[in-house]
């Protein structure tokens, strides 16, 4: 999810529901080549909120943590593994989030 870049870019869809990236705040590096933690880079503290690029960062794309807000929610160790307090969550298949304990067990499994 989000780990490689959208082949249509340049059409208009919606980016957020798309499984690929548009920019580089949603760009998410796949945790199985570039091994990172879940905690956010401390460059994070010094963006004033904002997702840190990785030209901030003295490691760049090999820093051991995460740079954006997708990297995080996405990680393998993260994922699935709260439950979303969405009333009604539009995002199905795609939230970071369980639903349900099926759902979460199924994560899991797959993590």
């Amino acid at each position: 999810y989000k780990s490689s870049w959208c082949p249509n870019r340049q059409d208009s869809h919606d980016s957020k529901a798309c499984l690929f990236a548009h920019h580089m705040r949603d760009f998410r590096r796949p945790p199985e080549i570039f091994k990172y933690s879940p905690e956010d880079c401390p460059t994070l503290a010094n963006s004033r909120g904002q997702d840190a690029g990785w030209e901030s960062c003295p490691q760049g794309l090999f820093c051991s943590k995460c740079h954006t807000t997708v990297e995080r929610l996405y990680h393998p160790d993260k994922y699935k593994r709260i439950y979303c307090d969405r009333s009604r969550c539009n995002k199905s298949d795609i939230c970071a989030f369980f639903h349900s304990k099926p759902e979460r067990e199924s994560a899991l499994k797959q993590c």
